[in-house]
């Protein structure tokens, strides 16, 4: 018999734009903070002292950066010859056995006895360094007389974490999809992928510093896209750096969120929002080295964020004398490295790290002929896993790290919500829920024709935050207080197919059920908020779970809380409803969020916790790990604390049961030894 769960009812339509506006509404208190902040330097000591701060904040949100001694161990691998240049093939280490393949262009005709030099830094194009558009950068700067390093990223080019021989891609996908699955490792550990980047590029500054014919005070960086967001992280990391032009990256963290954009693992630092770090820091931080923009007037980098990001710079350039040293060239293009950028840029470089006329015309395209992709591998195998038997791996790497930083134990409330980024939300419970029952017409039928009364309940769990439930009861059980379940479906009402036969066979039993959405789903599915599907990489749920890691918060963490303000609705219905005998039942991720949610709610007794993830840890020891839309787990460092096991010996004696427990993909390699309650 279908109990009608899935039922929505039109005029709840307004609901499904509320969990991103709750985001929205949030985070223009810190932007108008941040705002409030900036205007107030008045002085380069003000500056000096907001730059160390903004670069701390920084590091802390990668975990910090990795702490072994640099020993490049160097090789050259092979030279081809061009006509007025020479391309060396390098490998060198950024961490021991960690190889980062690069491909150094070096003029036959040095200007000096140290030259200056730029490194340039890759996008998300799979072939890196051997891509088209970046080949062509590296020639026009190489031709005009720069010494050039150009570095394959993690999970492209020549540095696949997962490749597979014969194949030329990787097990999980080029660029991205890397990025994304050890991403959520790194964040669970308590890191960021990103702290790999930026100790590769300090290394490739080291390795251009140690060139003979290299002048180590007159390096830059450059890239775009991905590239722009690795020149940006180090133009925050390194100060050795000393003129830099990201390019398609740099935005106003406001505009870019309200815009809805997609963005990748390494560009969501935990706590962004809340501690104030957005791009127009990058350019405040560098500042008064120079700093040149380059955008796309196209681009869906929005030309109006990149534009006030610069504009909020330009006054910190001019507190410091140096307005002349901080540009934004705008090309008529859309997303790439333009050949009107090429120009814009490498006159820039003339100008500041060789104090010449920036009188450069251009290469087109057509002048500037490329190598074929496979003559560029620094490796004979063309992947350093491959080259490598021993190679390391950032998902290896992170396991490490891990190891060292975790200390897991039986938490109290206040870590768990610390953990969950809901601290501040918890004294709210207090406030009435203010429930709305409706009985429709077709709840009066089904009450006729089935003999279940059904209740169809509207609460509030925050004060923009309207959720709904359906209550069910057999009429025969009225004036007894039966039972009570809450079941928390991972996609809430729309769950029903999942639900419904439990909910009936619990009802038929004599209990009560109350069948619930949270934030974003069910009733409330929030709308697409850009053109990705709800699910997928860039997708509406992965983008709600890294806007909230930026608020120093957790998706999971707010819908747990919506649970409790659940229960607060069932307490608040009285008659039958019966909270002194209250159980739940989770399924999948709703399974998570009634654990989190039992964790603060000694009135849940018990229940079920069907089809959950055993262990946070699983998913960083497995190395495949076959998570759907894995953003949604996202909690920042929940490992450095507690973990699943953890949460149910806290609970105990309460019981739970754990069938069908998710299947999170095979394990490589040993369990990671971490210290854990009982330990010694």
């Amino acid at each position: 018999m279908d109990l009608g769960i899935s039922t929505v009812p039109s005029y709840n339509f307004y609901t499904r734009n509320q969990t991103f506006d709750a985001v929205k509404a949030e985070a223009e208190g810190y932007f108008a903070r941040a705002e409030e902040r900036k205007a107030a330097l008045r002085t380069a000591a003000e500056i000096g002292h907001y730059q160390r701060e903004k670069r701390q904040l920084f590091f802390d949100a990668l975990g910090g950066l990795p702490e072994e001694p640099v020993d490049l161990r160097p090789v050259v691998t092979g030279i081809i010859q061009k006509e007025g240049y020479r391309i060396e093939k390098v490998l060198f280490q950024s961490l021991p056995g960690f190889h980062t393949p690069g491909l150094l262009y070096v003029p036959d005709r040095l200007r000096e006895e140290k030259n200056a030099a730029v490194l340039f830094l890759c996008g998300h194009w799979g072939q890196s360094k051997a891509c088209e558009e970046y080949q062509r950068v590296c020639q026009e700067l190489v031709k005009i007389g720069f010494v050039v390093l150009a570095v394959d990223p993690i999970g492209q080019g020549e540095r696949q974490q997962y490749f597979q021989p014969g194949y030329g891609y990787g097990r999980l996908g080029i660029s991205v999809p890397e990025h994304s699955h050890v991403g959520l490792q790194c964040e669970l550990a308590g890191s960021n992928i990103t702290r790999y980047y930026v100790r590769d590029m300090m290394c490739a500054v080291d390795y251009l510093s140690s060139l003979p014919y290299v002048d180590p005070v007159r390096i830059g960086a450059t890239g775009n896209s991905g590239g722009g967001t690795q020149t940006a992280y180090l133009m925050l990391a390194d100060e050795r750096v000393a003129a830099a032009a990201p390019c398609t990256f740099l935005n106003d963290r406001r505009l870019f969120l309200i815009a809805g954009e997609g963005h990748d693992a390494e560009q969501n630092l935990f706590r962004a929002i809340s501690a104030g770090i957005d791009f127009d820091d990058v350019l405040i931080t560098f500042a008064p080295r120079p700093a040149l923009v380059g955008a796309a007037r196209f681009d869906y980098f929005h030309l109006k964020g990149v534009t006030k990001c610069v504009d909020s710079a330009r006054r910190i350039y001019r507190t410091f004398g140096k307005e002349g040293s901080i540009a934004l060239s705008v090309a008529d293009t859309e997303h790439t490295y333009s050949p009107f950028l090429r120009k814009a840029m490498t006159n820039f470089f003339k100008q500041h790290l060789r104090g010449e006329a920036p009188n450069h015309a251009g290469f087109s395209n057509e002048e500037l002929p490329l190598e074929p992709a496979e003559s560029l591998n620094c490796c004979k195998t063309g992947n350093v896993v491959a080259e490598f038997p021993d190679e390391a791996t950032v998902f290896g790497l992170n396991r490490e790290y891990l190891q060292r930083k975790a200390r897991r134990h039986v938490p109290d409330q206040a870590e768990v919500a610390e953990v969950l980024g809901i601290a501040d939300k918890l004294p709210g419970r207090a406030a009435s829920t203010y429930r709305i029952e409706m009985t429709s017409p077709l709840d009066l039928e089904f009450n006729q024709w089935n003999g279940i009364i059904r209740r169809r309940v509207e609460f509030f769990a925050e004060d923009d935050m309207l959720l709904s439930g359906f209550y069910f009861q057999e009429r025969r059980t009225e004036g007894t207080r039966p039972p009570l379940w809450l079941i928390v479906p991972e996609e809430g009402l729309a769950d029903a197919a999942t639900v419904n036969n439990r909910v009936l066979n619990l009802v038929w039993s004599g209990c009560a059920v109350f069948v619930i959405d949270v934030r974003g789903v069910g009733a409330g599915e929030q709308h697409l908020i850009n053109m990705h599907a709800r699910l997928s990489s860039y997708g509406t749920e992965g983008m709600l779970s890294f806007n909230y890691q930026m608020l120093g918060r957790s998706l999971l963490g707010l819908r747990a809380y919506d649970v409790l303000r659940a229960v607060d609705c069932l307490a608040e219905m009285g008659g039958d409803v019966n909270t002194d005998d209250l159980r739940v039942h989770g399924y999948g991720l709703g399974a998570l969020h009634a654990l989190f949610a039992a964790v603060f709610e000694p009135r849940i007794t018990g229940g079920v916790l069907e089809g959950m993830i055993p262990s946070f840890l699983e998913i960083v020891e497995t190395e495949y790990h076959t998570l759907a839309c894995p953003e949604r787990l996202l909690i920042h460092g929940i490992l450095q604390h507690f973990d699943i096991p953890d949460l149910l010996r806290m609970l105990s004696p309460r019981q739970f049961e754990l069938p069908n427990p998710a299947c999170i993909g095979i394990k490589t390699g040993p369990a990671i030894a971490i210290a854990s309650p009982g330990d010694t």
